[in-house]
């Protein structure tokens, strides 16, 4: 990062003036390149690790769901118990 004195610049339309100025339209976009070559290694290392949790997450809750449709109900539900009592007032 380059350190500048207090007062070199008085907003942002001056810097902006000034780079053009000295450094011409491709001023703007000087480490444009190099800038590209960090975020892309990471964007695809981050996409890759969010799309492999995201199928391991899918597996896992169609393993559940399909363990739930299985499983044996013992005993009445809460509702079974409630609509019970309800009958008889």
């Amino acid at each position: 990062m380059a350190l500048r004195r207090t007062g070199e610049v008085r907003g942002i339309a001056d810097l902006c003036r000034k780079l053009y100025a000295r450094e011409g339209l491709r001023g703007f976009y000087r480490g444009y390149i190099p800038n590209l070559m960090g975020i892309l290694p990471y964007a695809g290392i981050d996409l890759t690790v969010y799309e492999t949790l995201k199928n391991h997450y899918q597996v896992r809750q169609a393993n559940q769901a399909k363990f739930s449709r299985n499983k044996v109900n013992f005993g009445p539900k809460k509702s079974d118990c409630l609509n019970h009592f309800e009958k008889k007032k």
